[in-house]
C-alpha cells in the first residue's frame, strides 16, 4: 500500500526570528553554496508571516483563558493548525464557530504543540 505524502515547506517550521537565525547558520556551517541559497530562500518565505501570525485577535470573555477564533488565522496556517488541535480539548462558544486556547496557539508557533 502507498504512504499518502502531504507537502511539507520547512518555512512553516520558523515560527521565529531566533530559529530563522539558527537555521541560516546552520545552513551556512555546510559550506554549500548551494544549500545556503536554498536555506536563504526558505528564510525569506518564512519572514514575512511571523507578524501576521502574532496578531491574531484574542478574546477575554467571561473569566474564561484568553482564546480565539481559528477563522482569524491566515491559510495556510489556520488548516495546519486544525489539524494540530485534532484530539485536544478547545473552548465552545455557542453559536459561534471554532476556538482554540491562546496558550495551545503560542505552543504552536514556538513548537510546542501538539504534545504528542
Amino acid at each position: 500500500m502507498a504512504e499518502k505524502l502531504t507537502p511539507y515547506d520547512p518555512a512553516s517550521a520558523l515560527v521565529n526570528d531566533e530559529e530563522i537565525a539558527f537555521f541560516i547558520a546552520d545552513a551556512q556551517k555546510t559550506g554549500d553554496a548551494v544549500f545556503i541559497a536554498k536555506a536563504l530562500d526558505v528564510a525569506a518565505r518564512a519572514r514575512p508571516r511571523l507578524p501576521a501570525l502574532r496578531n491574531v485577535p484574542v478574546i477575554e470573555r467571561d473569566g474564561r483563558p484568553p482564546y480565539m477564533r481559528l477563522l482569524d488565522i491566515l491559510p495556510p496556517f489556520q488548516s495546519e493548525f486544525r489539524a494540530a488541535l485534532r484530539g485536544s480539548a478547545c473552548p465552545v462558544i455557542d453559536g459561534e464557530g471554532e476556538y482554540a486556547w491562546v496558550s495551545d496557539w503560542i505552543d504552536w508557533l514556538e513548537g510546542r504543540f501538539p504534545r504528542w
